[in-house]
């Protein structure tokens, strides 16, 4: 379950973020080994932080992220890409209300930030 949401046509942000915040509700239908291949299932808790810090950067003017996804271990994946400057930004929601962001560049090494994924505070 991979949600692309594409930056490069005229839907308004607001939109995007609509789309953004249903790919993370919709998760909680995923079951465990929804991969077939022994994945976890994605706590409800989980899925409400990620919700909850999205609404906190939309409110705050953030763009959307371009891509929303879970990973196997039970984890969410938000993630924003400037092509332009080849930056990829990722914010994975590790725990309830905990999670990490990821910031990797062409040109330097790859940074690495605590949230709080329960007010989108950089902690």
């Amino acid at each position: 379950m991979n949600a692309q949401i594409e930056s490069g046509d005229p839907v308004p942000q607001t939109a995007k973020w609509a789309v953004a915040l249903e790919h993370i509700a919709k998760l909680s239908v995923l079951e465990a080994d929804w991969d077939g291949e022994g994945a976890c299932k994605i706590s409800q808790a989980l899925i409400e932080s990620a919700y909850q810090l999205a609404i906190r950067l939309r409110s705050e003017g953030e763009r959307p992220p371009q891509d929303v996804y879970p990973l196997n271990e039970g984890t969410i994946i938000l993630e924003w890409q400037d092509v332009a400057k080849k930056i990829i930004t990722r914010i994975e929601v590790e725990t309830p209300g905990h999670g990490e962001v990821m910031i990797s560049y062409p040109d330097r090494e790859t940074e690495f930030f605590p949230i709080d994924c329960s007010n989108g505070v950089l902690s």
